[in-house]
This record gives structure tokens, C-alpha cells and sequence, in this order.
């Protein structure tokens, strides 16, 4: 199984590694003294996706910190290679199943809610109130503005739906402070934790040997910032310039609309438009880049940002990501504002001669992201909450 990030980075499951730390303490006794399980319930699980990844490593990181975990789901059988059960759902659609989580929940039970907007994660609530169960509600970006504002109304009310099962919530877990005001404008006081989804040690390192600019991830257009990666790169004095590559998967033919900004932008020797960019190419073209361009408009953390960085590969990230400000304070990446062109044009003609950040983003993904570290702290939260 492969699995896929919300920038369409693919991490097969079965090579998923938590490195062990002798310098981290065992997770917090009081889950254990409880006997309390955590409980991950996402419909789509043996659906490749950011969610399903960051779902395999929170679960696998609790579980190395001595909490029991399991994750529940609708998948195919043998699609989930740690500790997970199927569990019944009525219906049809992604709006229309219905999960039948009695009798695979107990009291000692929290219960942790993937992503939102979604029937099954209402029901899944609605059983665990009505058991006593506390849950634990994981946005993965979906309060965006952006997410909101591009939202197919399926049915009248969706908006109130969400409030409810957000507002009873024991708690959001966000991945960053900065993602707060958007759980706080559906669920004024709902308690929130931020703790970054983590890192697994990079297979490979960064050579810049090949000179070229990368990117990978989905051609959505207006979600990813192509198109004001495009203008940016366009404002490059071609003496300065380095050949562009992008690889992605299309979506809602944003692939053919990246081609045709690429031909009015008179771009068409300098950028090649690729496909879907596999995961045994993956780590020989983040490894061989001159930088790695991260533009997006909005993104909680991006898959493929933070595998650049733990390569130790010079990034350019867009400054209206999450994640920006913790990679800005540590110098771990060039980070500026796509919407300004020239500053942005500057900021990657510049990158290729910082190779310092080489070394300040692998120490930052070693850092920052440990998920030994941040398994224990996760236990921690959870904890406290109940």
C-alpha cells in the first residue's frame, strides 16, 4: 500500500520507521494506570492520502510510547499493518455510510475523529457521547478558509452539522497555533492542542548536483499557488534562471492548466509539466534538486515540504502556510510571500547559493518533528484532557 500525502508524497506504510531515542521518558502513566485506549476512526483508511499517513504515525508513535491503540475503519482486509479492526457501516457514498461503532468502543475508551464535514464522523460522535466517550476532533486543514469557501453544499445546514459535533468535542488537535482561529470560528470555546504531524528519518540526503528547481504535489492550481509560483519564476532574469520541474497528479485538470500558463508566460523551454511522480523516483529528485518550491496558498503541513526538509533539501515556502513561522524563526527555509512576485523571484534566485539551510532543516526536522518526542508529548494532551 502506498500511501499518499495531501502534496502527494507517497510513504509506503510497511517502511514507516519511528526511530526509538534512549533521551525520551516513557508516555504519561496516567493512561496507562487508566487503562485507556486511543481509538482512531477514519472511514477511508486503506485510502492513500495525508490522513491516512499521519493517522499510521501518530498510532504507531503512541503505540511506541506504551498506549494502547487500535484505528478503526471500512477499508479491505490486510490493508493496515498496524493493530486495526473493520467495523460495520450502513449506506452508500462518501456522505451516506453510517458507522456501527457499538460494541467495538468501552468507557475507557478516546475516541480520535479524522478531518470533518463528513456523516460518518457525526455518527461516530453521536455514539461516543451517548457511551460516555470522550473525542478528540483532528481537522487536518479542513477549517481553512479556502476549504470552506470551496465546499459543494450537499445538503441544507451543513455548516450547523459541523458546529454541533465540533463544539462537543473534548478537544481539537491542531498542528500548529496559527490553525486556531479558524476551529474557533465554528467552536468558539472548544479546548484545542497543536503538535506537528512528525517525521520519519530521510532515506536519503541532499546533493544538489543536478540544477534544477522541483516541486510535486496536485495541480490544483489555485490550492497549491502554481500559479503564482509560475508568475514568480516568470520575473527571473534568465541568466539567473534554473530549469523548473514539476510532477504531480491532475485535479480538475489543473496539469493542463498549469501547460497553458506555462505557454503564456513563454516559459516552455525553462519548465517541464511531469506526471505523477512515484515513490522510488521520489527521493532522486528531491535529493539531486537545486531547491525545493513550496507555494501553496494554504496547507496545515505540507507531506512533501517536510520529506524536503528532513533530506536536508533548500526550500522556498510560501509564508501563509502554518508551518511557516516555526520554519521561518529557526532558519530552516527560505520562507516570503508568493503573492509578491519580485520578492519571491528573488528569494529563489538566492536559495541555490544558501546551502547553510541544508544543515538548519535537517536539524529542524530532527528537532521539531521527532515522533518519539511528540508520541510522548501526544499522550501527554490526551491525557490531560480526560
Amino acid at each position: 500500500m502506498k500511501l499518499e500525502g495531501q502534496s502527494d508524497a507517497f510513504t509506503p506504510l510497511k517502511s514507516l520507521e519511528v526511530s526509538t531515542r534512549s533521551d525520551v521518558t516513557p508516555a504519561d502513566e496516567t493512561m496507562q494506570g487508566r487503562g485507556m485506549r486511543l481509538v482512531h476512526y477514519y472511514r477511508d483508511l486503506s485510502r492513500p492520502s495525508g490522513v491516512t499517513a499521519a493517522i499510521a504515525g501518530w498510532q504507531l508513535a503512541s503505540q511506541r510510547a506504551g498506549v494502547d491503540t487500535i484505528a478503526l475503519h471500512n477499508g479491505e482486509e490486510g490493508e493496515w499493518d498496524l493493530r486495526s479492526e473493520i467495523v460495520p457501516h450502513y449506506g452508500r457514498g462518501r456522505q451516506g455510510q453510517i458507522p456501527r461503532l457499538d460494541g467495538y468502543l468501552s468507557r475507557n475508551d478516546i475516541l480520535v475523529l479524522h478531518e470533518g464535514w463528513i456523516t460518518s464522523n457525526y455518527a461516530a460522535a453521536a455514539t461516543a457521547r451517548r457511551l460516555g466517550i470522550p473525542y478528540i476532533v483532528v481537522p487536518h486543514g479542513v477549517y481553512e478558509p479556502g476549504v470552506r469557501e470551496g465546499l459543494k453544499m450537499q445538503w441544507s445546514g451543513r455548516d450547523q452539522f459541523e458546529r454541533h459535533y465540533l463544539r462537543r468535542a473534548s478537544a481539537a488537535h491542531i498542528f500548529y497555533p496559527t490553525e486556531e482561529p479558524h476551529v474557533r470560528a465554528l467552536a468558539p470555546r472548544v479546548p484545542t492542542f497543536s503538535l506537528p504531524t512528525g517525521s520519519k528519518p530521510a532515506s536519503s540526503q541532499w546533493t544538489g548536483g543536478d540544477g534544477y528547481y522541483a516541486w510535486f504535489g496536485r495541480y490544483a492550481m489555485g490550492h497549491k499557488g502554481i500559479d503564482r509560483m509560475l508568475y514568480s519564476y516568470s520575473m527571473m532574469p534568465p541568466s539567473k534562471r534554473l530549469p523548473l520541474k514539476l510532477r504531480g497528479i491532475d485535479y480538475d485538470s489543473g496539469r493542463d492548466a498549469t501547460r497553458n500558463l506555462v505557454s503564456k508566460l513563454d516559459l516552455d523551454k525553462w519548465v517541464a509539466v511531469g506526471g505523477q511522480l512515484e515513490s522510488a523516483e521520489k527521493d532522486d529528485f528531491l535529493s539531486r534538486c537545486s531547491a525545493f518550491l513550496f507555494p501553496s496558498r494554504w496547507e496545515s503541513q505540507g507531506i512533501a515540504l517536510v520529506e524536503a526538509l528532513a533530506m536536508g533539501t533548500p526550500c522556498v515556502v510560501s509564508d501563509s502556510i502554518h508551518m511557516s513561522a516555526s520554519l521561518l524563526s529557526s532558519g530552516a527555509a527560505s520562507v516570503v510571500s508568493f503573492d509578491d512576485f519580485t520578492r519571491a523571484s528573488d528569494a529563489m534566485a538566492q536559495v541555490i547559493h544558501q546551502r547553510n539551510l541544508s544543515v538548519q532543516a535537517r536539524s529542524y526536522v530532527e528537532r521539531e518533528l521527532s515522533w518519539p518526542t511528540l508520541g510522548v508529548r501526544y499522550a501527554q494532551e490526551v491525557a490531560a484532557l480526560v
